[in-house]
């Protein structure tokens, strides 16, 4: 009887009543998941409304089996196996929460949990576009994975890794192909009003040289069906790329920044993060270190002219290159990797999840900025 009574505290779970065939069902899946000694990691909400392994990055075959990765994980959507899994992973969007008399309370998460398992709060987009309410879910997650730096797992949108000795030896410079670049500047969106006012610095810098706009936000269609294509087939043919991020937030730097310096263009930067903890000075423009965009624009326009400087801000390439492995798999395989080698701390608990999103590490200061109105010659 004591026996019985310390594994249902430990494990915090409600006793359902469950036909013979169900009970069966269930104990074949059961066997089938502690084979291996793997740990588990169960996708409880969906990703952006995706539901599959695919849409989280994984293949379905294998269980979510990456083969870049050292170490290996069971991965699953299947609710049944909650008090199975290591680790149960809430994407921030797809939280739902109820709102009574100013007070949130969460609504799509586990009654009951498993207290040895990690509940894992994720998300990618910034503080500035977060929808859910998360004082709702104080208290609850023990560890976060994002593109901010404090978190528990870091998860940066892209990286860029030094190159092998082979790969140095074998580099081809890249004066030929930035010799044939007959164009100055493209910006690729989809979202035209954004709280960076970025659409508003591109109508500055219209005034100074053209701008081709490619998506939804432009009259020119990408070419290639897929965004890394995309950049590449534009990267052949300009010179500098708008790298405008929707809101200006601490460590917020998405793929659009990756995708041009692996395409072959300059990326112009406007964010809230530090680039320099991303990319070596001299690999990227800066529009925050100019006072005007008149300024921003005379200097683009000399490079333009210059080829001798222009080609400065390729010199990292011979050294460095943008990591192939996406967001999305590297960060399940560092997730993967804390939990076989046991390195989270025990017992932590993720008390003001609010607090921390939307503030910058340890201050009171909001997470994001406003616009920089003098910039933008308001």
């Amino acid at each position: 009887m004591f026996l019985l009574v310390l594994l249902l505290y430990r494990w915090a779970i409600v006793i359902p009543h469950f036909t013979n065939e169900e009970v069966k069902k269930q104990t074949q899946l059961e066997s089938a998941y502690t084979s291996g000694g793997l740990k588990r990691i169960l996708f409880w909400t969906p990703f952006f409304s995706g539901t599959s392994l695919k849409d989280v990055g994984l293949t379905e075959e294998g269980d979510g089996y990456q083969t870049f990765c050292p170490y290996r994980c069971k991965f699953t959507t299947n609710k049944n196996l909650l008090h199975l899994s290591d680790a149960v992973l809430f994407h921030s969007r797809d939280l739902q929460t109820n709102g009574v008399n100013g007070l949130w309370e969460s609504r799509n998460i586990p009654e009951t949990r498993n207290w040895t398992q990690h509940w894992v709060f994720y998300y990618f987009e910034s503080a500035e576009y977060t929808v859910v309410p998360l004082n709702a879910f104080n208290n609850v997650f023990n560890q976060t994975i994002s593109y901010r730096l404090d978190s528990d797992i870091y998860a940066p949108y892209s990286r860029l890794l030094p190159r092998s000795l082979e790969e140095i030896n074998n580099y081809a410079r890249v004066s030929e192909t930035i010799k044939k670049k007959t164009k100055m500047a493209a910006w690729i969106v989809s979202h035209c009003v954004t709280k960076s006012k970025r659409e508003d610095l591109v109508a500055q810098l219209k005034k100074y040289f053209p701008i081709d706009v490619y998506g939804y936000c432009g009259d020119l269609e990408c070419p290639g069906n897929r965004q890394i294509s995309c950049y590449k087939e534009i990267g052949h043919t300009y010179k500098f790329y708008l790298s405008f991020e929707n809101s200006l937030c601490e460590d917020y730097v998405t793929e659009k920044f990756f995708n041009a310096l692996n395409a072959g263009m300059v990326p112009v930067v406007y964010g809230g993060a530090n680039y320099l903890h991303h990319a070596p000075e001299g690999s990227y423009i800066s529009v925050n270190s100019f006072n005007s965009t008149q300024d921003l624009a005379t200097y683009l326009l000399m490079l333009d002219k210059n080829q001798t400087e222009y080609l400065k801000y390729f010199e990292w390439k011979k050294w460095l290159k943008v990591d192939e492995i996406s967001m999305l798999p590297r960060a399940w395989c560092t997730l993967c990797e804390r939990l076989t080698v046991g390195s989270f701390p025990k017992g932590r608990v993720v008390q003001d999840l609010n607090d921390w999103w939307f503030h910058k590490q340890g201050t009171n200061s909001p997470a994001c900025s406003p616009p920089n109105h003098q910039l933008l010659d308001y």
